[in-house]
């Protein structure tokens, strides 16, 4: 019996051997230091390596370089917003191809039916409450990884206006903390 190895089938296996590799991107230091500590305590068997970025412009040049295989993406955050990260992800030419497929996973506070019909519209495969829970979170990284990195198994992608500026009054609260 001879066996034919298809291309993802050698890419499925060569990310499960070599870990796969995470860009955390929030504002809040501690945000990005507690979540990073839960995915090494809780996923420490595939993950190979976890980048962290303080901004949406941070991320977007992170991927312009860099091929990563997940994004978790803080939703609230100054100057570019998770929304419109997202959106850049997915439509920027300067991305590397391969990121521009990339699951991406909102990490929020708000997890209504309106603020989740708005991760889809932005490109986003799922989304972690704040605060995050360990289970949840292996579980829903879990799921969004197993659909794969095709652009049959992204969410539907509607190009929207960028997101308004947060008014005055939320951009000075304090941040939240996972």
């Amino acid at each position: 019996m001879t066996t034919t190895s298809t291309k993802q089938d050698i890419d499925d296996n060569q990310q499960q051997q070599q870990g796969i590799r995470i860009l955390i991107v929030d504002d809040n230091s501690v945000n990005l230091q507690v979540l990073s500590r839960v995915l090494r305590m809780h996923m420490a068997s595939i993950i190979q390596h976890i980048e962290l970025a303080k901004s949406g412009i941070q991320a977007l040049e992170l991927l312009c370089h860099h091929a990563y295989d997940l994004v978790l993406l803080d939703i609230d955050m100054p100057v570019l917003s998770g929304l419109d990260t997202a959106r850049q992800i997915r439509i920027s030419s300067d991305i590397l191809a391969e990121n521009r497929v990339i699951p991406i996973v909102a990490v929020t506070t708000n997890d209504t039916a309106d603020w989740k019909r708005l991760f889809v519209e932005c490109g986003m495969n799922g989304f972690i409450s704040k605060p995050v829970v360990p289970t949840s979170l292996k579980k829903t990284l879990i799921q969004v990884l197993n659909t794969g990195h095709s652009p049959e198994s992204l969410a539907p992608f509607v190009p929207l206006p960028p997101s308004p500026p947060l008014p005055p009054s939320s951009a000075q609260a304090t941040p939240s903390v996972l």
